[in-house]
C-alpha cells in the first residue's frame, strides 16, 4: 500500500473501534436510534477492514451485525 492509503486505512482502523465504543455509551443510557446508528456504522468500518486484512474472526463478528442494526433501524422507522 501506498502511504496515502495506509494512512486512511489507518484512519479507519481506528474510527471503526471508536464509532462502537461512542454506540456503547449511547446504548447505556437508552439513546434510540442514535446508538444503533454508529454501531452499524462501525461494524460496517470493522467489515472493510476484516476484508482487506483478511481477517476472519473480525468478519465473523462484524459481518451479521450489520443486516441485525439494520433491519432494527428500519422497523424502528416503519413504526414510528
Amino acid at each position: 500500500m501506498d502511504s496515502s492509503r495506509s494512512r486512511s486505512f489507518n484512519i479507519i482502523r481506528w474510527l471503526a473501534p471508536s464509532l462502537v465504543f461512542i454506540a456503547i455509551w449511547f446504548h447505556a443510557f437508552d439513546v434510540y436510534p442514535i446508538g444503533p446508528i454508529f454501531h452499524l456504522s462501525g461494524a460496517i468500518l470493522w467489515v472493510y477492514v476484516g476484508i482487506k486484512t483478511k481477517e476472519g474472526p473480525i468478519l465473523l463478528n462484524f459481518m451479521p451485525q450489520i443486516p441485525v442494526w439494520a433491519l432494527g433501524l428500519v422497523y424502528y422507522v416503519l413504526e414510528r
